[in-house]
This record gives structure tokens, sequence and C-alpha cells, in this order.
């Protein structure tokens, strides 16, 4: 585990220990957003567009990305990271050409995948 995935995997703790389980995912977004904006550039909602020969052809909006190479995609369900979830991750990565993700549920702890 890099320094970028441990600092992330301490502020996801840090919120689901002072919120606690059961609130929607823009409510773990929000407070994430908080913890860790005094340690990286992030953006909230980044509208990455889609390109089809060389076309704009739709958006994707990932939850949070860091210093303009990391996404975390953020979870709020009862159910474990399914593969639907990795591929979600995977498709952002792809297309905003970024090398380094994270899943991450908010549940009653932290469950986490990094890629």
């Amino acid at each position: 585990m890099n320094e970028t995935q441990e600092r992330v995997l301490r502020a996801c703790n840090e919120v689901l220990s002072v919120l606690g389980g059961g609130h929607r995912e823009k409510i773990y977004e929000n407070a994430l957003l908080i913890e860790l904006q005094n340690d990286f550039p992030i953006v909230s909602q980044q509208h990455i567009p889609v390109m089809y020969k060389n076309r704009c052809v739709g958006q994707i909006v990932s939850d949070l990305v860091l210093d303009n190479s990391f996404v975390i995609e953020i979870k709020a369900q009862t159910t474990k990271i399914s593969q639907k979830d990795r591929l979600q991750l995977m498709k952002y990565m792809k297309v905003a050409n970024l090398q380094e993700g994270m899943i991450v549920n908010f549940c009653k702890e932290v469950s986490f995948e990094f890629f």
C-alpha cells in the first residue's frame, strides 16, 4: 500500500468512526472530501467526457478524484463490493486515463479495494 492509499484509508476509517453506518453515499462523499481536502487537490463529482472517434458522446461522473491521478468510488451498501462495482471503477479509470483507484464501501466497517 502506498502513501496515498494509506492516507485515504485512514480518512475513510475516520469518517465512518464519526458518522457511523447507514447514511447515503453523498453524506460519506462530503465527509471524505472534508477529511482529505487539506492533504490533496481534490475534486468532487468530476465530469469526465467519453470519447468516440475524437468526439464526445457523453460523460461519466466520478465521486472523488485526488490530484488528477487517483479516483475514489464511494458505496454505502449492505452487500459486499461486487464485480459491477469493480467494472464501474475500472471504466472511470480508463476513460479518465487514471492509473490508481479505490472502491470504498461504508457499512458497519470500511471495506475497500485498490486498483
